[in-house]
């Protein structure tokens, strides 16, 4: 009997002991993982939602093509290879010029003097060569915003060579400047080499092109000398503006040229109209075969532009945009904070640049990161915030987990 209430005292003195290990366990054990710090989640960028696709847009299927719309070329067509440009060389002679001799709005600018040497050439060009000219007589003084004006609106080759030669020295020491000019700009499939555009090699792309015509429209000079029709110099000479082509669709035309080599060349703007406002499209056709062609082509590009271009939004308010999904289960939608919208081509998508940090349990509304879209209006910023809070784990999580949190 003795020897049995030994065991039964041994037994319950482990037990007591057992107990007492479990109780002290339990006491060092649920503080230290529930005071263990709950490490940032990583969020989960969303698919970009499309309700459809872009609209085609209708380009010529001879020579080459390229539109741009919202800063950044909206499509193009055709052949990739530069190819010769025509009298779109004089609207390089112009910027590379303005560059270095730059105008005030309205003002005449300096004098530039006809002399025997620029009275020859005209009659060179003219009789001789057959060349687009507008006459000079020795003796005459021309303004440099004249003299634009006559490259620019009437194509003439005399005056595009004679304001390279008169701002520069020479043609030579022209082309050097130009050349610098455009790796500068990073026309990088751009070449000159006569301030005129009639030789052959003077060449480009569509794309270079295009991005060149709203880089001229973009010049405040060259925007002004775009809105006559026609002008009456100083010295009582007219000068016509033969660029403009559809002018009655709200085409403003930057170059229109021909030689053999080229064919037609159109360099342009459309304005279209948009609520209260406008919008430009600005647009390259190298290589249209006649202008009848031409034509039908511009006709079907400004209809369809009409129609496409839009507002266009780009995130609505409570959009997705990310999520946040953590080990314990919870998770926060990112959404956006604001509406934002942009003008822009039926279905196109202009993607956005999604900055996101990892984050601890955090409360809802707060911001979280942005979306940048990079516009030609500027740079839109959407505040991105969570649409609910993302909580920590629970108590009972974390002490069924308690290596969850120690890795590394």
């Amino acid at each position: 009997m003795d020897q049995v209430s030994g065991s039964r005292r041994v037994v319950r003195g482990i037990g007591v002991a057992v107990g007492a290990l479990i109780i002290v366990a339990a006491g060092v054990y649920t503080p230290l993982v529930l005071s263990v710090d709950t490490p940032a989640t990583t969020p989960r960028l969303l698919p970009t939602q499309t309700d459809a696709a872009m609209a085609p847009v209708p380009l010529p299927e001879s020579g080459s093509s390229a539109v741009r719309l919202n800063g950044t070329v909206l499509a193009d067509a055709g052949d990739t290879a530069p190819r010769p440009i025509a009298g779109a060389a004089k609207v390089v002679t112009a910027l590379v010029v303005l560059d270095a001799f730059p105008l005030d709005a309205g003002a005449p600018g300096p004098s530039i003097p006809i002399g025997a040497v620029e009275d020859q050439r005209f009659r060179q060009m003219r009789d001789e060569l057959g060349y687009r000219t507008v006459p000079v007589v020795a003796g005459q003084v021309w303004s440099q915003r004249e003299t634009l004006q006559a490259a620019l609106l009437s194509s003439s080759n005399n005056h595009a060579e004679m304001l390279a030669i008169w701002a520069f020295g020479s043609v030579d020491q022209y082309l050097a400047k130009a050349r610098a000019w455009l790796d500068e700009h990073k026309f990088d499939d751009t070449t000159v080499v006569d301030p005129t555009g009639i030789s052959p090699e003077n060449l480009s792309t569509a794309i270079d092109l295009v991005r060149l015509t709203e880089q001229a429209f973009a010049d405040p000079i060259i925007a002004e000398i775009l809105q006559d029709s026609s002008v009456r110099t100083t010295s009582g000479t007219h000068v016509e503006n033969t660029t403009a082509y559809l002018a009655d669709e709200g085409v403003t035309a930057l170059s229109r040229s021909y030689t053999d080599a080229s064919a037609i060349t159109l360099l342009f703007g459309l304005e279209v109209p948009i609520g209260d406002s406008t919008v430009m499209l600005y647009g390259t056709i190298l290589g249209s075969p006649s202008y009848p062609t031409l034509k039908e082509d511009l006709a079907a590009l400004v209809q369809s532009a009409v129609q496409n271009i839009t507002e266009l939004p780009l995130l609505a308010e409570g959009d997705p945009v990310a999520v946040y999904e953590t080990e314990w289960g919870d998770t926060a939608r990112v959404v956006a904070a604001e509406s934002v919208t942009t003008v822009g081509w039926t279905g196109a998508t202009i993607d956005a640049e999604v900055t996101l940090e990892p984050i601890p349990p955090t409360r809802a509304g707060t911001r979280v990161g942005s979306a940048v879209y990079q516009l030609a209006s500027g740079e839109q910023t959407v505040r991105l915030v969570l649409d609910t809070a993302l909580d920590g784990p629970d108590p009972f999580w974390l002490l069924t987990h308690p290596f969850a949190f120690n890795e590394g």
